[in-house]
């Protein structure tokens, strides 16, 4: 491949050389078969400009360069490394393979398709909360341009950052491990939890997954959120674990691995590298007996147990203990060989991830809905995003049957609540080629 004309990307300048080892996202590294695309998908109120889109690509680039990484192998460690090919938006139906050819080794792809957009993104370069900040300033500059209309969003970044700023937002949060004080330790949760009955394990790799994709008011939503005194993402947690007890009763406990955004807590609140956690809130008899704004309380103190300082940095170091363990092992393959437990982990109950808030101000008018959506998964899992006054649920499954979604929107409607949900969708998203061979 030939470089064909100037598109940002950023050189080595960019990471310090210490940080340019991705420790972070080594859980995604060493998948059997490639890590699966996460995908972003959006729909917009108006067809797609592309070349507007592309000037918009341009300059989201710019203000986030490492973005437009690629990575290396050496040795079976993986490097950040400048990347002068191009990152082009695309007219496709269809998402293509990150890191391979066809992106020209981009960790991330930007494609649309009437009023669908879609930005494709390997978990190994972050997370959804490091993608956000590229994300709304990708959608502002799109949407100035596309009507123009210039507007001043709260933290969207339309210039290049300075050195300071790009220091902080490439530092490896993984680099080493965190100070602990034990007696201040709170025991995580480590019992066995209802593991769905549809949830088996297929043979070999499974290529066709599903989803339903539901709409719920976000006023509706944030009242019954602010009646319980609870977060919409614990309210989520809730709702989804009740639909589960009036599926299966509550013989066994349920668990919602619930993803922690601990950026702050660690002292990198600006990295857009992975980090989070999974914390289990766990649903049981004792839990279901209690009323509702009771449950949403001891929810919200399992969340706070676990997120104090020393529980935060204590779950850092046991991913840091694994970078730690991987750096021992002399080759791509020993690695992989270390990390195939990945490939087959399953997580009882469900898992659930609350992306936040996009929050455009006036620029929320061109914006309909945002669905977060990955294959790969077995079981279910619940992915939550605040959009134009609209919360965004996704339900991702590796089986077609729609009672799960059924019963919650049940629960929604013992609340005086209603969701608008899709009919089933079988999807798949592709595999990353970062390990193929390619000239």
């Amino acid at each position: 491949m030939t470089p064909t004309h100037t598109a940002p990307y950023y050189d080595r300048t960019v990471f310090a050389e210490g940080d340019r080892k991705n420790r972070s996202g080594q859980a995604y590294l060493y998948r059997r078969a490639g890590n699966q695309s996460n995908v972003l998908d959006f729909r917009l109120r108006d067809e797609i400009d592309g070349l507007l889109l592309q000037q918009a690509l341009n300059t989201a680039l710019d203000c986030y360069p490492y973005l437009s990484s690629r990575l290396i192998e050496r040795d079976g460690d993986f490097y950040f490394a400048a990347n002068p090919y191009p990152c082009t938006v695309t007219r496709t139906g269809q998402l293509r393979p990150l890191a391979g050819e066809t992106v020209h080794d981009h960790l991330i792809d930007v494609t649309w398709s009437g009023r669908s957009l879609c930005v494709a993104f390997d978990h190994a370069l972050c997370d959804g909360g490091g993608l956000l900040p590229f994300v709304r300033t990708l959608l502002c500059r799109y949407f100035s341009l596309r009507y123009d209309q210039e507007s001043s969003i709260p933290g969207v970044r339309l210039t290049a950052p300075d050195a300071a700023q790009l220091s902080a937002e490439t530092a490896e949060p993984m680099h080493a491990r965190f100070p602990v004080d034990e007696s201040r330790l709170t025991a995580p949760w480590r019992g066995k939890a209802l593991r769905l009955p549809e949830s088996r394990k297929p043979d070999g790799l499974q290529q066709t997954y599903y989803r339903y994709e539901m709409r719920i008011s976000r006023a509706s939503y944030l009242a019954l959120s602010r009646r319980l005194e609870t977060s919409p993402g614990v309210l989520t947690a809730l709702l989804m674990s009740r639909a589960v007890a009036a599926l299966h009763g509550t013989d066994e406990p349920i668990a919602a691995h619930t993803a922690a955004n601990i950026r702050r807590v660690l002292g990198f609140p600006d990295t857009f590298r992975n980090c989070t956690r999974s914390i289990p809130l766990l649903y049981d008899a004792g839990l279901h007996a209690l009323p509702l704004p009771e449950q949403a309380a001891a929810f919200r103190q399992t969340l706070r147990e676990q997120c104090t300082p020393d529980n935060t940095r204590a779950a850092a170091n046991a991913i840091v203990g694994m970078s730690d363990h991987l750096d021992t092992l002399p080759s791509l393959a020993a690695k992989k060989a270390a990390m195939t437990f990945f490939d087959d982990i399953q997580m009882d109950t469900y898992v659930l991830s609350y992306l936040g808030q996009l929050n455009l101000g006036p620029l929320d008018e061109y914006l309909e809905a945002l669905y977060f959506y990955n294959a790969g998964t077995t079981g279910l899992v619940l992915n939550l995003a605040d959009v134009a006054g609209t919360f965004c649920l996704c339900f991702m499954q590796s089986f077609p049957d729609d009672c799960y979604v059924n019963a919650f929107s049940t629960q929604l409607a013992q609340h005086g609540l209603a969701g608008v949900c899709s009919s089933c969708i079988p999807f798949t998203t592709p595999r990353s080629q970062m390990q193929e061979p390619h000239t």
